[in-house]
């Protein structure tokens, strides 16, 4: 898809909200996501505390597809932000690999369209932005997406099951190898790596404004 930095790059959120819908139409006919969550819901990480146990798995389900539908929102805060910025060409890769994740997933995790494919694609997506903000600040010194989702990505981990879930994070930590490139050093630091204090202003100031549009799902990806 074309793109430019003043012109930005435009997630296809309605492809992805229409695949969101399908996933749901499948889990009420299959109940696949809830029978899951019931078999890993005593096998918890003792830090994933649930008021009612009874209604575990219930409130797991809803949990899922508060972070399902939260990924192609950040990944739009993201695009929106990154263009106001003149910072798209440093997280396109991010955004696109991010959304290909959801339409055209990678083997690891299959074609299926159900939401525990979708829960899937969605960690895939939170984790390569949380091990790329890992490598870029031991590059540069500096975070490029100023957002911190480990608590909810520790959740879903546990909920997609090891070691299935470690795959995933083998997978990603690859993926982010690719996309910020080790330096010798930080005088040899990539070019493209480098963002300017003018830039980082800025893209602090655009992350800021768009991430507002975030603050209702984040609060609700809280158990």
């Amino acid at each position: 898809m074309f793109f430019s930095e003043k012109r930005g790059f435009k997630v296809q959120l309605e492809k992805l909200g229409n695949l969101i819908a399908k996933a749901k139409a499948h889990e009420d006919k299959t109940k696949q996501l809830s029978l899951h969550l019931q078999k890993v819901t005593d096998g918890l990480h003792s830090a994933v505390t649930i008021k009612n146990k009874k209604h575990s798995p219930t409130v797991l389900a809803d949990f899922v597809i508060k972070y399902i539908a939260h990924a192609p929102r950040f990944l739009s805060v993201m695009a929106k932000a990154s263009a106001e910025a003149n910072m798209l060409g440093l997280l396109l890769p991010i955004i696109k690999l991010s959304e290909d994740f959801f339409l055209n997933p990678p083997r690891i995790i299959g074609h299926e369209e159900s939401l525990e494919r979708l829960m899937e694609s969605s960690y895939l997506t939170h984790r390569l932005i949380e091990e790329v903000n890992d490598r870029f600040l031991l590059e540069s010194g500096k975070i490029l997406v100023p957002v911190d989702m480990i608590t909810a990505n520790l959740i879903i981990h546990n909920l997609i099951g090891e070691p299935f879930s470690n795959q995933l994070d083998d997978f990603c930590f690859e993926l982010a190898k690719e996309i910020i490139q080790p330096s010798n050093s930080k005088k040899n630091l990539d070019p493209g790596l480098h963002i300017s204090d003018e830039k980082q202003i800025a893209w602090t100031k655009a992350w800021l404004h768009w991430s507002e549009l975030l603050a209702e799902s984040q609060v609700k990806l809280r158990l």
